[in-house]
Parts: C-alpha cells; sequence; structure tokens
C-alpha cells in the first residue's frame, strides 16, 4: 500500500518528499519503488533530469513519470504522448492518465467507450485511481448501475 499512496502523493514540486515516500516502499520490498530508486540512483533532485531518466527508461511506469513531469502548458502534447505510451505498454497509471484524456476530450475527441475501456484496464490490475474514477463516473454519468 505504501507504494500506492507514494504514486498517488507525487508532487513535481516536491521531488525530495515523493523521493522519500518512495524509499520507504522500497523498504518494505515493493518492486516498483525499487525500480524508481534505481532509475534515479545518480540524479539530481531536478524536475528536467527527473523527466529525462524516467523517458529514457524505456518502461511504461517510467514514461508514466515522465509524463507527471512534463507539467501543463506548452508541455501537454508531450504529457499525452508519454501518457499514451506508458497505457500502450500496460502501466495502469499511464492508462489512467491516458483515458482521462478521452472522458475529457483534451487532445482527442471525447470518447466514453475509449474512456471506460482504459480505465478497465487499470481497474483490472487493482490500480485504486482507476476503481475510484470508474465509481465516480458510473455515479455521476454512466447508465450501468
Amino acid at each position: 500500500m505504501l507504494f500506492h499512496e507514494a504514486i498517488a502523493q507525487f508532487d513535481c514540486e516536491e521531488l525530495e518528499e515523493s523521493f522519500a515516500r518512495f524509499e520507504r516502499a522500497a523498504a518494505e520490498g515493493h518492486e516498483e519503488s525499487i525500480w524508481i530508486l534505481n532509475v534515479l540512483k545518480d540524479v539530481e533532485m531536478d524536475w528536467d533530469l527527473w523527466k529525462e531518466a524516467f523517458a529514457n527508461s524505456e518502461e511504461p511506469l517510467g514514461w508514466y513519470f515522465a509524463g507527471e513531469l512534463s507539467g501543463h502548458g506548452r508541455e501537454r502534447t508531450e504529457r499525452f504522448e508519454f501518457w499514451k505510451k506508458s497505457a500502450e505498454g500496460g502501466c495502469s497509471w499511464g492508462q489512467v492518465q491516458y483515458g482521462l484524456f478521452f472522458r475529457y476530450g483534451y487532445f482527442v475527441e471525447k470518447d466514453t467507450k475509449v474512456f471506460v475501456e482504459w480505465l478497465e484496464k487499470a481497474a483490472n490490475q487493482n490500480n485504486p485511481k482507476a476503481i475510484n474514477e470508474l465509481g465516480d463516473w458510473f455515479r455521476q454519468e454512466g447508465e450501468d448501475e
């Protein structure tokens, strides 16, 4: 559970705190957290350097984090592309973020069916954010109760 908390609380503005959360999860033996620490082992606490390290990892979880670190504004296209690669690579966190583009129609045409498909893939991997997002959607907009 520490990993899910660490990833849910990941904050690009607070890299040291985010790193410490993954350290705690890694100490508990969580494989993805150990992988994250290995990717960042010799990387300074710098947003752009972290993004580069994750992007170059060639792993779906790395592309997810590269998307998180892509920021806002003019970099949204880059964020979209990283999350698309992550989702297509099977990372449940990338699947959630990519699916949300279809829910709201960012960079793509709004498509509820595609949104639900991506979030169901993530929910089937026990991703808590996907489960929560799907629950919210079904309560607010879904036709299938």
